[in-house]
């Protein structure tokens, strides 16, 4: 009886070991990809974050001051006569590119215009048909006025994606960035800075 005993007990105990030396693997494993997905994530994230420093110093390059937008009523006018004076932060954005990436970048630039409506916003959007127009302007109704055009002839167009840049009364274009939806705290760090710049700037005209 004690022989059946001690047999048992060991091969509990065997069975035990067994499990902790799995549940050990497993939560190895768990943190080995984490550690793993935490890289990954930091790279993309330095990738991401060096290509826009790239783009921003494809910087200064201007914008034709007669470059003809489309208003939401389909009217012809010049940038130069929509631009307000001072330095403007443009939102380029197409229906051409991906929806996810517009609609997040659409949300951000929403909610910073409405924390600084002392700041120039200017949309310029490109659309097929007009009903598309009026359909982004229903449900973003905070946006006064946005306008439609083909391209603007920047490098950064080929990227295919949304994009934030300043524009200067020279037409001038610098700080160039892509929200990557991946990454918002680039994003909002980017906004932030543009916030911090352009407050700057107004406070000493």
């Amino acid at each position: 009886m004690k022989r059946t005993f001690a047999i048992v007990f060991l091969a509990l105990l065997n069975l035990f070991s067994l499990y902790l030396c799995w549940d050990n693997s497993r939560k190895c494993e768990q943190e080995r990809k984490a550690l793993i997905n935490k890289s990954n994530d930091a790279f993309l994230g330095r990738t991401l974050l060096q290509n826009d420093i790239i783009q921003s110093m494809h910087g200064f390059c201007r914008l034709n001051p007669n470059m003809i937008l489309h208003s939401e009523s389909d009217d012809s006018v010049r940038l130069a006569d929509v631009k307000k004076k001072g330095i403007t932060l443009v939102f380029r954005y197409s229906v051409f590119s991906c929806t996810p990436c517009v609609d997040d970048a659409v949300l951000k630039v929403k909610e910073f215009a409405k924390g600084n409506e002392d700041i120039n916003l200017l949309l310029l959007g490109t659309y097929r048909f007009y009903k598309e127009v009026k359909a982004f302007k229903r449900v973003n109704k905070f946006f006064p006025q946005v306008y439609n055009i083909t391209s603007l002839d920047l490098p950064v167009e080929q990227e295919g994606m949304p994009y934030l840049f300043l524009l200067d009364d020279d037409m001038r274009v610098a700080d160039v960035f892509i929200p990557h939806k991946e990454i918002p705290e680039l994003t909002t760090e980017y906004l932030e800075k543009i916030e911090n710049y352009l407050t700057t700037e107004n406070d000493t005209v």
